[in-house]
Formats: structure tokens, sequence, C-alpha cells
């Protein structure tokens, strides 16, 4: 019964993800000061994010190695605002679902880390997976060199690809500290800190460029952070449903793949974005690849 609720939050989840995703498209293609956006988004995303974290468990020491803990998370915070200003970048240049699904695929980075680093030993499917997902990756990179719609910019691709490094190297360091013997985020730090990190680089961004949040910004940034926290929310309810069927590993592949779906069916039937043949069959690759890394 856990399992099977689990299940439903974590397509619930995804599908929120999803949402975020369109706020990301629409501030893309609408024109909004990108900057300012994800400034006030990262801003209310902490203030939510302060409030889900047990106070009581880190005040009584729930989070140790805490000096080495902050600059590792605060780092992947900084990569992953790159990131996903790349995504914005690459969305207002072309392709709305190749963009997003390149960019969401960027969870094999942490998979091959693990396999790499810490010696995870992957499955035969596991490995399916990750040349599935590369495969994704260079069909979409075919269709963006072949410029299939002269509407798009061909450029769209490189900001894909550099978004799916950083929100790469992001994870791979979020999951750092879960390496560490006897460690736990008891208190539920990592979010708030991420955060906050990409509010700092952002509210230094928009001194630099001159730029501050108007009317649109604030609106859809509001929007983005409310929907973005209630999926988080949703993903560890998920989490502690489904771990009860020892399924943990489901959890991202799972609410990821959903969101790329319903991105990618958003895109196609209410933005009627064209996406072909060879789109089609990327993007249900790089689905198939992320689903498939969370199977042990």
């Amino acid at each position: 019964m856990h399992h099977g609720i689990g299940f439903a939050q974590l397509v619930a989840t995804g599908l929120l993800w999803a949402v975020v995703g369109a706020f990301f498209s629409h501030a893309a293609r609408r024109g909004l000061r990108l900057v300012p956006f994800g400034l006030v988004s990262s801003i209310s995303s902490t203030l939510m994010a302060a409030c889900l974290c047990d106070w009581a468990a880190i005040r009584a020491g729930g989070l140790p190695a805490l000096s080495a803990f902050v600059p590792i998370i605060v780092l992947g915070g900084f990569l992953n605002t790159a990131g996903t200003q790349l995504i914005m970048a690459a969305m207002r240049r072309g392709h709305q679902a190749g963009s997003w699904t390149v960019a969401q695929s960027a969870m094999v980075v942490p998979f091959l880390a693990g396999v790499t680093f810490w010696h995870e030993r992957p499955s035969v499917l596991n490995m399916l997976g990750v040349l599935l997902i590369v495969s994704s990756i260079a069909l979409f990179g075919r269709r963006a060199a072949m410029r299939e719609h002269r509407s798009e910019s061909h450029a769209w691709f490189g900001f894909a690809l550099l978004a799916f490094v950083m929100i790469g190297m992001s994870q791979t360091l979020l999951t750092v500290p879960s390496h560490w013997p006897g460690w736990s985020d008891a208190g539920r730090l990592r979010v708030p800190l991420v955060t906050s990190s990409a509010a700092l680089a952002l509210g230094v961004g928009c001194a630099f460029r001159r730029e501050w949040p108007g009317r649109r910004e604030i609106v859809a940034g509001l929007g983005c952070s409310l929907v973005g926290v209630t999926g988080s929310v949703l993903a560890f309810a998920g989490m502690d449903n489904l771990a009860t069927a020892g399924l943990v590993s489901l959890v991202y592949p799972l609410a990821v793949g959903t969101c790329i779906v319903g991105f990618g069916l958003n895109t196609r039937f209410r933005m009627r974005e064209p996406l072909g043949r060879a789109g089609a069959v990327a993007l249900l690759c790089g689905v198939a690849g992320i689903l498939l890394l969370g199977i042990k």
C-alpha cells in the first residue's frame, strides 16, 4: 500500500517539475530577464525550504562534519545556478523539449561518479541506461546540427550540453556527503543551502548587470519556486514510502522521467513545438535510460 502511494507521489513530483520547466520556457520565450527571474525564485525557495528544515535536529548536532558539508553544498548550488541559467539560454535559442531532456539527463553524471570514485557496482541494465542517455544526447545533437527547423538556432544544443555538465557536476557534489560514514542530512539543510547559494550568485549577477526584478519576473519567480518546493516535498514523501519496500533507487529516475515526458507533451500539444521522429526517439531514449539507472 505504501509503495503504491509512493509511486503516485513521485509521478505527481515529476509533473510538478515539468511545470517548473514550463516556467523556465516561459521566461526564456517571453523575454523575461533571466537573472532577476532566477533571483526571485531562489530567494522565495530558500524561505520556503528553511521552513521545512528540522532545526531541532540541527541544534542537537544532527548534521556532523558541518565545516566540510557547507562548502561542498554551496559550490554545488553555484554550479546548479549556472546550469539553470544555461537551460533557459538554450530554450531562448531553440528547441524546448530537447533543451530540457538533455539537461535533465545530467543525473547520469553522479551515477558514473559513484561507479568511478566510490566503486559502486552497476548492473547490465544500468549500463544500458547510460548508453541510451548518450544516444539521446547524440540524436538531439544531430537534430541541432541539421537545423531541421529554420526557426531554431543550432546554438541551443551547445547551451543545453553546458547545462548538462554544470548540473551533473552539481548533483555529484550534492551526493558526496551521503558517502561519508555515519552521515545523514537529519536537519534537511541541503535544499536551503543550495537555494541560498543560488540567491547569492544571482544577486551578485543582478548587481553587476544592474538588472532587477520587475513585476513579470516577480510573479513568474514566485510561481516557479512554489511549484518546485511543493515537488520536492512530494519527492521526499514518496522516498519515505518507497523506502519501506527497498525501492529508494527508483525515486529520482521515476520523478525525472515523468518530468521529461510531461514537459515534452506540453511543448508538443500546447506550444505546438515540432519534435519529429528523431526528436521523439531521442526523448524516449533519454527517459528509458534514466529509468534504467534506478533499477538495481
